[in-house]
C-alpha cells in the first residue's frame, strides 16, 4: 500500500463495493450507504480505497457516518481529513446541525466540535434514518455539532485544507515571500512585468493582458502608466483600475500589482478617513487611497515582504506623498492598534494567508466601530467536491503564490466573516476565469483532466468583491 500520495475525493458508483468491503473489515455497518441522499468521500492510495466518510442530509440536519480508515493506513490523519470533507459538504449544502452515533469513538469526535446528547434530542428527520432506526444499537452514543455557531473544530481557519502544522504555515509564507520578492526585484532592475495574479505578460514598452493594453506614459513622467485600451468588462490585470487615474503613479507601483480586482470601486473612500491596505505590495492601492482621503486622512500599508516594502517606500517618496506609512507584518498579527482605522482595503491577498480566520479577526480588531471592509479576492463560487477529481489533487496542482490554492468558497468566506463579528456582508462575483487564465503549462497533478473538467474548475474560481461592516456597538 503506497501512502505517499493519498487523495480525498467523492466516491463514484463503481467504488461503493470497495467502500463496503472496507467498512466490513473494520466492523462498521453498510446498510443504507448507497441511498442517494448525501455524499460519500473516499481516501485512495495507489488506486486502493483506504478510507471513507459519508454524510446523509435531511433538510438543515446531517448525519455523519461510515468514518473508517484501513488498519494499515492509520496514524496519518486520513480519518480526520475525510470527516472534515464530509462536514464541509454538509455545511455548504445548508446543514446547520450534524449528528452521529458511535459505539467506540465518543472521545474522538469532540475534536471536531461534537458533544454528547440524548437520542431523543436528535432531529426527528434524522431519527427516521435507517442508521438510527435499525443499524446502530440503542447503546450507541448520540452526538451533535452546531454548524451555525461558527463552523467546526479541527478545520484550519479559512483554509480548505486540513489544519497544518506551524511548519506548513511557514512554508506557505516562504513561497509567497519568495514569489513577491522576485516581483519587487524585477522592478528594481527595471524589468516590466505587468500582470494580475492569474495571468502574466511582459514587454519592454507595453504589456497586453487579454484585450487590455497598458504602456508607459510620458504624461506623468517616464515612470507613470496609462491604460490605452481595455476588454469589454474592464477587468484585465492592471486594467482592473479602469476609471482610476493611474497616469501620475510611479510605473513600478502599477507594474508590480498582482491584484484580481479594484477595491476602490467598492470602498468609496472619503476625505479624512484612515485606511489600511492588507498586503500593500508596491503601493498602488495605498497611493490611490492617499489621493482620495487627502492630507486630512492617512493610509497604512502592511506587507510581510521586505523587498516589496522597500519598493513601496521608494514609490511613495517619488510621489512626494506624506500621508502614508508602510509597516512590516502578517495579516494574522497586524502591527496596528485596536479601533484605529475607518476602512480596510485589500486586493487578492487574504487568499494568500495560511490562517484566514485569524486574519479576518485581526481586521475586525483594528477597525473602528462602524468601520468597513472592502476587498477584492479570489473566491470559489460553489464547491469543488462534486468534480470528478479529488480536491487535494486540485489544490496540489495550484500554487499559493498564484492566488488560487488557498481560495475560500463564498460560503466559507461568509462564515469566517460572521465568526469574526462582521455584519452586512455582501460577496459579489465580478469575473470568472478560464483554464488559460491559470496555466500556460498544466501542472502534473492536473494533466490527466479532460478540458471540460478544467474549464468547469477554472470558472468556479472568481474575482469577487467582499464588503462587510463592524457593528457600531
Amino acid at each position: 500500500m503506497d501512502l505517499q500520495a493519498v487523495s480525498i475525493e467523492q466516491a463514484a458508483a463503481d467504488e461503493l463495493p470497495a467502500v463496503c468491503d472496507l467498512l466490513k473489515q473494520v466492523n462498521l455497518p453498510i446498510a443504507g450507504l448507497a441511498e442517494p441522499f448525501g455524499y460519500i468521500f473516499i481516501a485512495k492510495a495507489g488506486g486502493q480505497v483506504i478510507g471513507s466518510a459519508a454524510v446523509e442530509l435531511y433538510g438543515v440536519s446531517g448525519l455523519l457516518r461510515s468514518v473508517a480508515v484501513h488498519p494499515d493506513a492509520r496514524g496519518r490523519k486520513i480519518g480526520r481529513r475525510l470527516a472534515l470533507q464530509a462536514l464541509r459538504a454538509a455545511r455548504e449544502t445548508g446543514a446547520r446541525r450534524i449528528y452521529l452515533l458511535t459505539e467506540t469513538a465518543a472521545d474522538y469526535f469532540p475534536a471536531f466540535g461534537f458533544r454528547p446528547i440524548e437520542r431523543s434530542q436528535v432531529d426527528k428527520a434524522v431519527q427516521q434514518s435507517l442508521e438510527f432506526r435499525e443499524v446502530c444499537p440503542l447503546g450507541a452514543q448520540a452526538m451533535m455539532l452546531e454548524v451555525e455557531k461558527g463552523g467546526f473544530s479541527g478545520e484550519e481557519r479559512g483554509d480548505r485544507r486540513e489544519k497544518g502544522s506551524e511548519s506548513d504555515a511557514s512554508a506557505i509564507r516562504a513561497e509567497v515571500q519568495t514569489y513577491y520578492g522576485k516581483v519587487a526585484e524585477r522592478q528594481s532592475e527595471g524589468v516590466s512585468s505587468i500582470s494580475s495574479c492569474l495571468s502574466s505578460a511582459s514587454g519592454e514598452s507595453q504589456s497586453k493582458l487579454g484585450d487590455c493594453t497598458v504602456r508607459p506614459s510620458g504624461r506623468g513622467g517616464e515612470h507613470s502608466l496609462q491604460v490605452e485600451s481595455c476588454c469589454e468588462t474592464g477587468r484585465c490585470g492592471s486594467a482592473l483600475y479602469v476609471g482610476e487615474d493611474l497616469s501620475e503613479l510611479p510605473y513600478s507601483a502599477v507594474d508590480s500589482s498582482r491584484g484580481c480586482g479594484n477595491p476602490h470601486a467598492i470602498a468609496t473612500l472619503q476625505p479624512g478617513e484612515v485606511v489600511l491596505d492588507l498586503g500593500s505590495g508596491g503601493g498602488l492601492d495605498v497611493l490611490l487611497a492617499a489621493r482620495q482621503v487627502g492630507m486630512e486622512g492617512y493610509v497604512y500599508g502592511v506587507d510581510m515582504t521586505d523587498k516589496m516594502l522597500e519598493l513601496a517606500r521608494r514609490n511613495a517618496a517619488r510621489m512626494g506623498v506624506a500621508n502614508v506609512e508602510f509597516r512590516k507584518g502578517d495579516l494574522e498579527d497586524l502591527p496596528l492598534g485596536a479601533h484605529s482605522v475607518d476602512v480596510i482595503i485589500s486586493n487578492c491577498v487574504v487568499n494568500l494567508t495560511p490562517d484566514k480566520g485569524n486574519a479576518l479577526r485581526e481586521a475586525f480588531r483594528v477597525l473602528k466601530p462602524g468601520g468597513r471592509l472592502a476587498i477584492s479576492d479570489i473566491v470559489i463560487d460553489g464547491h469543488l467536491h462534486d468534480l470528478p477529481v479529488g480536491e487535494d489533487q486540485i489544490r496540489a496542482g495550484l500554487s499559493w503564490a498564484g492566488c488560487i490554492a488557498g481560495a475560500l468558497t463564498s460560503a466559507e468566506f461568509r462564515r469566517l466573516l460572521e465568526a469574526a463579528g462582521f455584519e452586512k456582508i455582501v460577496i459579489s462575483v465580478e469575473q470568472r476565469y478560464h483554464a488559460s487564465s491559470f496555466f500556460s503549462v498544466l501542472p502534473p497533478a492536473l494533466r490527466n483532466l479532460p478540458d471540460s473538467t478544467l474549464d468547469d474548475l477554472a470558472q468556479r474560481f472568481t474575482s469577487s468583491s467582499i464588503q462587510a461592516r463592524k457593528p457600531r456597538k
